[in-house]
């Protein structure tokens, strides 16, 4: 086991994982690979380094007595080694119904808040984890089985600079570990739901792995040497995917990302897809698993939807095919105006709560403007033509009116296509009648029917006011 401490020593130099006089939150469950990380860490690095070590444990209370003991073990580690530690305490079923995802996602979230909340309180620089060469190789499999780019393939990165979080043990076998631990005869403690076959990464690792590593003798090393590879391979995609997005990428306020269609539609499906990634993660909910199913389904979204078509992906995401350009957003409660009436009697102001908007009404005469030119938040009608109180509701099924400058009638959902206008937002337009008549698309045109012209003695000017 003399090769241990040093496949350590070189992971930290291969991937810069840790800097002298650095704080660094070490997870701990108590099992065997965090507690070796503990102990290396401790005994091996601390001194050299400077470093200041806080342990951090999280019980999910799914193990009932279990989880208890879990906790009272790395407390003790905790006392005897002299280390400070937090500890945290959820519910794991109730995270998972309250996060509507499964058990595994909504404990993995958890447990990530937790540790970067320490990292926070702590004024820590990293968070170790435990993963070792098996846990990156269980990945990879489990990525490859559901269908993954070459990111999946990577299996679990040695350092996720985002997030902070190192794995000094990625490169170290399970099966070193433990016996590192016997022969120095350090103590660990076993979690029985490793033994169920209910998880999937307990299937790969009890039932495939073994038959596969069996077939190949260099199986580990020959792992180790692919996923590597693919880590070069991703990176390389990774820096031309953030050309594009840097070029073509353009996010209207915090909850919406536009690109142009023929952007994406021309650059290499590698760094579009790698693109669409990216734009995703801005918005879905980090529990939410975004696959390459997904990913494929929306770059073929961009190139045979039509116009108006949305695609609605996990995590409240939404893709709308916004003609010229594709819109990302964040999919939200925001509350239509279908069935709402208000009336309205000018001059005066009212405020439409359900539109965010207030509407100011005032009468003019004629000769009291200079020019019919008007901006789109401002109408200017006939008042002479008006049936007061005038009317203010959202758009209905089977409204039509006669837009300016139009002769004859045109339905006001083809208005809309005409104007290219997304269809998410048309829910929100106020609409202006007097009596059943339409006589302004709030913000947009006014009806031919009711336009000042030479015969007009008095105006009624209707203001939008955000």
């Amino acid at each position: 086991m003399d090769h241990i401490i040093p496949k350590i020593r070189e992971a930290l130099s291969q991937y810069n994982l840790i800097g002298p006089e650095e704080t660094i939150v070490i997870a701990v469950s108590g099992g065997a690979d965090s507690v070796f990380l503990l102990h290396a860490l401790n005994s091996y690095f601390r001194e050299p380094l400077n470093l200041k070590l806080h342990i951090a444990h999280l019980n999910h209370s799914l193990r009932g007595k279990e989880s208890e003991r879990d906790e009272t073990f790395v407390r003790g580690i905790a006392d005897t080694l002299g280390i400070e530690a937090t500890f945290g305490r959820i519910n794991g079923m109730e995270e998972k119904k309250n996060l509507k995802t499964s058990l595994e996602s909504a404990c993995h979230y958890a447990r990530l808040k937790f540790f970067q909340e320490t990292a926070e309180k702590t004024g820590a620089d990293k968070i170790a984890t435990g993963h070792t060469l098996d846990d990156r190789i269980e990945t990879f499999f489990i990525n490859l089985l559901r269908g993954t780019s070459v990111s999946g393939l990577t299996g679990i990165s040695p350092y996720n600079k985002t997030l902070k979080i190192i794995r000094p043990l990625i490169n170290i076998r399970a099966y070193d570990i433990r016996s590192y631990l016997r022969e120095t005869k350090i103590d660990f403690i076993s979690d029985s739901s490793n033994l169920s076959d209910n998880f999937i990464r307990n299937r790969i690792r009890r039932k495939l792995i073994p038959v596969i590593s069996e077939l190949t003798p260099s199986f580990y090393e020959s792992m180790q040497r692919t996923m590597e590879i693919a880590s070069v391979e991703d990176e390389f995609i990774k820096k031309e995917a953030q050309i594009f997005i840097d070029s073509w990428i353009k996010p209207k306020g915090d909850a919406e990302i536009e690109v142009e269609k023929s952007a994406l539609s021309s650059v290499d499906k590698a760094i579009a897809g790698r693109a669409v990634a990216g734009i995703l993660s801005a918005f879905k909910k980090p529990w939410t698993r975004i696959t390459s199913a997904h990913i494929k389904k929306i770059i073929s979204f961009i190139s045979y939807s039509n116009p108006g078509d949305m695609l609605h992906l996990p995590g409240g995401v939404r893709v709308t095919n916004a003609y010229e350009k594709i819109r990302f957003s964040a999919e939200t409660e925001k509350p239509t105006v279908n069935g709402i009436e208000i009336y309205f009697t000018p001059p005066g102001e009212i405020a439409l709560e359900k539109f965010c908007i207030t509407i100011k009404g005032k009468i003019l005469e004629r000769q009291e403007l200079k020019t019919l030119k008007t901006d789109a938040d401002t109408a200017l009608l006939d008042l002479e033509k008006l049936k007061l109180p005038l009317k203010i509701r959202g758009r209905g099924k089977g409204d039509f009116f006669s837009p300016l400058g139009f002769r004859g009638k045109k339905k006001l959902q083809d208005f809309f296509v005409d104007i290219k206008f997304p269809r998410h937002k048309r829910n929100k337009v106020p609409i202006f009648l007097s009596g059943d008549d339409i006589i302004w698309v709030g913000g947009f045109r006014i009806s031919e029917h009711f336009k000042v012209d030479d015969n007009t003695t008095r105006v009624l000017q209707l203001k939008i006011i955000s």
